[in-house]
């Protein structure tokens, strides 16, 4: 019995269609290679706007230049904040999961990443737990505690932006951390309630614009990395 050999040669690819599917491949690679360099700042900016938004709606001015928040304004600003915390938690895990190489560059590089990615939950943690004892110790009133806090929230996150933007040779996260760091005056200057809208708007506003300028620069990068991939065919 003779078998149909002309069925075997329709099965083979078109190599243009195979070109093809490699580049989509290569391209989404890339892209979720570099998603750490502009998620967080979606994940962060998102829960910044959310949060100061809400302490400043429930924030009322009182007399003597205090303050007071209402209960449900914090609820909400600690729960975006939990939520952003296990987001960015979950999305490190999976990001370095499945990733192997014997290069020890690479271990070096994997390494970085994994302390930069720990380093703004701990350094918040370690911080808010300090500036607790020190509310409880000292007993100063809400507007001063609030203004401590968001002093002490944006200089921390901008401190860290800019030393990782160093890290990485990344514009992006050195020019966002500057102005994380201006923004840490916002309430000292500007005073609570006020302070609070700064912070949503240009403190969050400001993590969203960074998110998109990170996402074109990744899809950026990951054209480039499809055009090498036309000029090895080409060589």
């Amino acid at each position: 019995m003779l078998e149909d050999k002309s069925s075997d040669k329709e099965q083979i690819p078109n190599p243009a269609d195979a070109l093809n599917i490699v580049k989509s491949q290569r391209k989404r690679t890339n892209l979720a290679r570099n998603q750490g360099s502009y998620i967080h700042f979606g994940i962060w900016g998102a829960a910044w706007l959310i949060g100061y938004s809400a302490l400043a709606l429930g924030t009322t001015p009182l007399a003597n230049n205090d303050t007071t928040t209402n209960a449900w304004s914090f609820t909400i600003f600690a729960i975006v904040l939990v939520l952003a915390f296990v987001v960015s938690c979950f999305l490190n895990a999976r990001n370095a999961s499945g990733i192997r190489s014997g290069n020890q560059m690479f271990h070096y590089f994997k390494r970085m990443g994994k302390v930069a990615g720990w380093s703004y939950p701990l350094a918040f943690i370690f911080s808010m737990c300090g500036l607790a004892i020190f509310a409880d110790k000292y007993g100063p009133e809400n507007t001063e505690m609030s203004v401590l806090y968001n002093f002490v929230v944006p200089l921390i996150l901008g401190l860290i932006y800019w030393l990782q933007g160093a890290m990485y040779n990344d514009r992006t996260l050195s020019i966002t951390g500057l102005w994380m760091m201006a923004l840490s005056w916002s309430t000292i200057l500007a005073g609570i309630p006020v302070g609070y809208w700064i912070m949503a708007l240009l403190g969050g506003g400001g993590l969203l614009i960074a998110f998109l300028v990170a996402l074109i620069f990744a899809h950026h990068r990951a054209a480039e990395a499809v055009a090498n991939l036309d000029q090895e065919q080409h060589a």
